[in-house]
């Protein structure tokens, strides 16, 4: 049963991640093709695949990270950070062709 909700919350995260990205590629004028997702069980962590006009990059977001920013706002906020890192980072790609 815990597990079940784990899973849940898991997917919750992931689904609040994917439109987070989503919505800062809108802001920063990224343009993504796709986010695919492949998990790793035994790294525990889901890598997101984002495909955009700047290439394809990836992020590794641990089981813990997405079920706990499912409903906290704490967690939220970090991986917020780390989301807006990687867009911005994309956008940069974009705009100049390299990143820095």
């Amino acid at each position: 049963m815990t597990e079940k909700i784990d899973q849940e919350k898991i997917t919750a995260g992931r689904t609040w991640a994917e439109n987070e990205m989503r919505n800062l590629a809108i802001e920063r004028t990224v343009k993504i093709n796709s986010i695919h997702w492949n998990e790793s069980p035994p790294d525990k962590v889901w890598i997101a695949t984002v495909d955009s006009a700047a290439g394809e990059h990836t992020i590794a977001l641990s089981y813990t990270s997405l079920a706990l920013c499912a409903d906290e706002g704490k967690e939220r906020l970090s991986l917020r950070e780390k989301l807006r890192g990687l867009i911005g980072d994309l956008a940069r790609i974009e705009r100049r062709g390299y990143l820095r």
